[in-house]
């Protein structure tokens, strides 16, 4: 996302509904300090994402231990 993208301008930060400023690649809220990062361009907009983004790598896990013990037992 660089600095002349229009996407910052078009969103509002989950928390506080105020709009994001692109800081690199990351979004950041000016009114709240929360900062939503960018995973393969696509921007992160979740009210904890630092919680979500932790939810999700441990169910990316899960489902790669799953895929694994599945390999195993055949």
């Amino acid at each position: 996302m660089g600095a002349g993208s229009p996407l910052p301008a078009l969103l509002a930060c989950p928390r506080c509904d105020r709009s994001l400023e692109a800081e690199g690649d990351t979004l950041r809220c000016p009114g709240c300090a929360t900062g939503f990062p960018s995973l393969a361009g696509v921007p992160w907009l979740f009210a904890d994402p630092d919680n979500a983004l932790a939810e999700w790598r441990q169910r990316y896990d899960f489902a790669l231990a799953d895929i694994a013990k599945d390999e195993q037992a055949a």
